[in-house]
């Protein structure tokens, strides 16, 4: 299941950022880099819930969070239209069209 992602999410999403970045040589960080906690990332949630060009996107599977895709819009007037998006999904569940649906979504909207 696709969805948005949930501040009861926070923990559970530290933890597969976390394994995502240990599992893949393409992130931005590289495994134990990204000093997150709980904490912050609920932050962030809130914070991005309240944007209207940015959203925090899960895919589940089986109550396990297994991949995400964050876009981030621009906070001023010349960039709101811009978003930094950026993806990831745990090495076991590649393959398997998560990535896929989420390129269509987002180049489409």
């Amino acid at each position: 299941m696709i969805r948005e992602i949930e501040m009861t999410d926070a923990p559970q999403f530290v933890e597969m950022i976390k394994q995502v970045e240990t599992e893949s040589q393409y992130m931005l960080f590289e495994e134990n880099e990204r000093k997150l906690s709980s904490e912050q990332q609920e932050k962030q949630i809130e914070m991005m819930k309240q944007q209207r060009n940015s959203t925090l996107l899960v895919a589940e599977v089986e109550g396990e969070l297994v991949g995400y895709l964050q876009a981030v819009g621009g906070v001023v007037n010349r960039s709101a239209h811009i978003a930094y998006v950026s993806m990831g999904i745990l090495k076991d569940y590649r393959g398997m069209g998560i990535g896929l649906y989420w390129f269509a979504v987002v180049s489409t909207a």
